[in-house]
């Protein structure tokens, strides 16, 4: 067979194969898929996610609670035919094994080289006990949090972090991404973001340094009576009514402004996050296998809005 005849051979197989490669791939659906986690917070100190592409939005309750909840919603492109099969795509991995509990999100896929674009993503509810630490990473999503009174850090790279109240000793940065919040008191604030804005509101009753910077920007402030203050167009460094603890916010492309009223925030702010947990639910639930030599939690798993979480009778 001549060479130009095995070359024509193979590229008509390879373009037969890439169109029927395109239509299976069109053969394909978003799904969702709720799983439910509840956490044995005792001995614990501190909770760490690591989220691929998704939002984390976390809220603390009383101290009296002594579990941690969190609710993940998978999301992923599959199959027609695969719809009632559980989503393969991503894996969420849980270590609780020693008094720190790990949270890693595993994305098995980003699409193919036909074109397949993958939808891939995990959007997480976390409820925890108020002073429970926490540490939170994510690559493409938003971080919204509320009422966190722990030392805790909070990172993104392309998103963006949204807080109410939270009066901990928090360390909040994000590269593509505004940080907005509101304050009512404060043990210490750092935010920091390369490419958007910073708004700090509800400060008007709030003790403590300011040291504002940007680079591509302005530094603006509203409603405020500093007891002193030093400002620039492009700095600010001044005490908040008696000072005490410093926030720190730093921005390269964007502005900041602090303002003495409390702040719009996003769609979020006024969210309930009330989780309502059946536990006389009788259906039997799905076992995940998770990394806890303790066994301190039961998790179930169904493909429906309804999930429950059940106490595990075997543990007292």
């Amino acid at each position: 067979m001549r060479p130009q005849t095995v070359i024509l051979t193979v590229l008509a197989v390879f373009l037969i194969s890439a169109v029927s490669g395109c239509q299976y791939l069109k053969k394909r659906v978003v799904k969702k898929e709720k799983i439910e986690y509840k956490l044995n917070a005792a001995g614990k100190i501190r909770i760490e996610i690591d989220n691929s592409v998704g939002n984390v939005d976390i809220v603390t309750a009383d101290d009296s609670l002594s579990m941690i909840y969190l609710i993940a919603e998978k999301t992923d492109r599959v199959r027609i035919n695969d719809q009632d099969k559980p989503i393969d795509g991503i894996e969420i991995k849980i270590d609780s094994s020693g008094n720190v509990i790990k949270v890693d999100t595993e994305l098995k896929h980003f699409g193919t080289f036909l074109g397949d674009k993958s939808n891939a993503s995990v959007n997480y509810i976390l409820k925890i006990p108020a002073k429970f630490q926490l540490y939170v990473t994510v690559t493409v999503g938003n971080i919204n949090a509320r009422n966190v009174i722990s030392d805790s850090k909070f990172e993104t790279v392309n998103g963006s972090i949204y807080m109410n109240n939270c009066s901990g000793n928090l360390n909040i940065k994000t590269v593509n991404g505004s940080i907005k919040a509101n304050v009512d008191s404060t043990k210490g604030i750092t935010a920091e973001t390369t490419n958007g804005s910073i708004s700090f509101g509800n400060l008007k009753f709030v003790n403590a340094n300011v040291d504002a910077s940007c680079t591509n920007g302005k530094v603006k402030y509203n409603n405020i009576n500093f007891t002193s203050v030093s400002t620039e167009k492009k700095n600010l460094s001044g005490k908040l009514g008696t000072g005490g603890n410093m926030l720190k916010l730093t921005t390269v492309n964007g502005s900041i402004t602090l303002d003495g009223n409390y702040i719009s925030i996003n769609n979020k702010e006024h969210q309930d996050f009330n989780i309502k947990f059946d536990f006389d639910d009788e259906d039997e639930p799905v076992k995940i296998n998770v990394n806890d030599e303790d066994k301190k939690y039961e998790i179930m798993e169904n493909n429906t809005d309804s999930n429950k979480i059940k106490e595990n009778p075997k543990v007292k």
